[in-house]
């Protein structure tokens, strides 16, 4: 209200979550001003005040889970769902659970779990997952938010887990998180984003130097 109304901003690049995003949707649209949200969402919403800049699920959660299921990606035939506990995770689960289901995945090899924000202790879920894989052919999809992600992958390789045994598809997961991180925690894991900075094509490069 204090950008809008008193200081007149010509337009808004912000919040993450789609909880934040939903929460200020009524302060643009009843001011008719701009907002730009930077991140992937569940969509399932539509506004003239805002520009949505990110992948919808159609582009990110339903290519990545199909390449999993196909021969160069794996074959997988059991699925993990892990998300933190807001709108975005629950949302894209139930679109996953769906895509999933109709693609022929019995529901005893779907599972999923949720997280508070910043959680910690994945000891026990993590557990869980191994048994879960214990059979071969399984993969994490994850849409774990934020800082969740460095104890989650951790307690992954603590636990003996690798990609090779259990892959994790991550979908919250960007250049920025992924630099942060210890990357012997990474080896072989995956992540679907609608576009990534770093990627060494000509094209691309001459994009981010302009």
């Amino acid at each position: 209200k204090q950008l809008v109304a008193v200081d007149k901003v010509a337009v808004t690049f912000g919040c993450w979550t789609s909880v934040s995003r939903k929460s200020v949707l009524p302060v643009f649209e009843g001011a008719d001003a701009l907002l730009f949200y930077p991140v992937q969402y569940e969509g399932e919403e539509c506004s003239k005040s805002v520009f949505y800049t990110g992948a919808t699920p159609n582009q990110q959660l339903i290519p990545s889970a199909e390449y999993l299921m196909s021969k160069e990606g794996g074959e997988y035939k059991k699925f993990y769902l892990l998300g933190t506990d807001y709108v975005f995770p629950r949302t894209a689960n139930k679109i996953l659970r769906a895509f999933l289901l109709a693609k022929g995945v019995p529901a005893a090899n779907i599972e999923e779990e949720y997280t508070p924000f910043h959680h910690q202790d994945y000891q026990t879920i993590v557990g869980k997952i191994k048994k879960f894989a214990a059979g071969g052919k399984a993969a994490v999809l994850s849409t774990i938010n934020g800082d969740s992600n460095v104890p989650f992958y951790k307690e992954f390789a603590n636990q003996g887990l690798t990609s090779a045994m259990c892959p994790i598809m991550a979908y919250s997961v960007a250049e920025d998180e992924l630099r942060a991180m210890d990357t012997k925690y990474l080896v072989g894991h995956l992540a679907a984003w609608n576009y990534y900075q770093s990627v060494e094509v000509p094209a691309n490069q001459t994009f981010v130097k302009a």
